[in-house]
């Protein structure tokens, strides 16, 4: 259901480093509704990749470090070995899968049809 803990982890830690607020965001990444980038937050979904670079520069963050991250959070296979060959060596903040802080995003609210 939530398949992107760690981005979305990544985004908001980002986000309350940067002091950018989910509005700021929505309007400099071109957005028009808020639900794309409140997905991204909830860790419903992430980004398009060709977002990324964009958002790294919104969130004053290094690129490699939301590129890779973003690869992590798609493929969790690689995580080991981008966090070695790439991530380490940069001593970046993207968290990691067995961190136990993990936001837990908030579950929809489910309202009956009838």
């Amino acid at each position: 259901m939530f398949e992107s803990i760690l981005f979305s982890t990544y985004l908001q830690n980002r986000m309350t480093e940067a002091k950018v607020s989910r509005d700021h965001l929505i309007h400099e990444l071109n957005y028009r509704a808020a639900i794309h980038v409140q997905s991204w937050m909830d860790g419903r979904s992430r980004p398009p990749i060709w977002v990324l670079l964009k958002l790294a520069e919104v969130l004053r963050a290094d690129p490699v470090d939301v590129i890779v991250g973003w690869v992590i959070d798609q493929c969790p296979e690689l995580e080991d070995v981008l966090r070695e060959e790439v991530l380490n060596p940069r001593k970046s903040k993207f968290p990691r899968s067995s961190d136990l802080d993990l936001r837990a995003p908030k579950p929809l609210k489910w309202e009956p049809s009838w």
